[in-house]
């Protein structure tokens, strides 16, 4: 059996994904929350949970899947967590080890995955493989009701992940710098609302790429990952830097807080 690697203190992948919906209460339905659920249960996450939280409130045990999905439909527009560990793990402690939060609301879903520490080193590679076909089968799921805004995964740490940036005056509050992956819809049409983030989808799906970067399409999305496993940490910090040099250009950026 491979040897784990050690991570730093804190250390955790993100995924984060959005959704906007053609109508509203998309959720009274059973189709969408139905598949919903029935696509986290196939990830990498849903073997670590034991807990569900509602509304950022301590949680209890995970019912069966058909009164789970009746809690759901009757408590939405809410937000849904789930992690293992006790009570106090779906309102994302520092203990928690692995969260998936959902937050279904009239007219549109957010999705936020993560795993840290000894669930993350378990999961290797397998936390972005996994996220990559979650968020997947939800856009096949969804693809007459709603449309992917983006989706990204990023890692985040106490200390032990510092890199060389190349922009350490910059900060962007659309993407995260250091990105593991990007999943984008360069065709989707969108409101005048969100035209601003559409365009920035078009350029990552387009501008030229690193030699480092790959970048995939699949069922109409493109897929940009900078690394396979992000466990290795030195690929990964390499990786970081290499992204941020690469994005700067192509999204909206602020003067980093002092």
């Amino acid at each position: 059996m491979p040897k784990r690697r050690a991570t730093p203190s804190g250390f955790s992948v993100h995924w984060l994904a959005w959704w906007r919906f053609q109508q509203r209460d998309w959720y009274a339905a059973p189709e969408p929350l139905a598949a919903l659920v029935e696509a986290v249960q196939r990830s990498v996450y849903w073997p670590h949970m034991n807990r569900m939280g509602i509304g950022f409130k301590k949680g209890g045990e995970i019912p069966p899947k058909p009164a789970l999905l009746q809690a759901m439909r009757s408590k939405s527009p809410g937000v849904f967590s789930f992690a293992r560990g006790d009570a106090d793990a779906p309102t994302w402690g520092d203990a928690t080890q692995c969260l998936v939060r959902m937050d279904v609301m009239r007219s549109y879903f957010s999705l936020q995955c993560m795993l840290r520490e000894n669930a993350l080193a378990a999961a290797g590679a397998a936390c972005l493989d996994s996220g990559i076909e979650l968020v997947l089968e939800l856009r096949r799921a969804w693809a007459d009701i709603a449309y992917l805004q983006y989706a990204e995964s990023f890692p985040a740490a106490k200390t032990g992940l510092e890199y060389t940036r190349p922009h350490p005056n910059l900060m962007s509050n659309s993407r995260s710098l250091c990105a593991l992956v990007h999943i984008v819809d360069p065709d989707v049409v969108v409101g005048e609302d969100e035209a601003w983030r559409q365009a920035e989808n078009v350029r990552l799906a387009t501008a030229k790429l690193p030699k480092s970067i790959s970048r995939v399409q699949r069922d109409g999305a493109t897929i940009i990952r900078t690394v396979s496993d992000p466990t290795d940490l030195t690929k990964l910090r390499r990786a970081a830097a290499t992204h941020e040099r690469w994005i700067v250009p192509l999204i909206e950026t602020l003067p980093a807080d002092e």
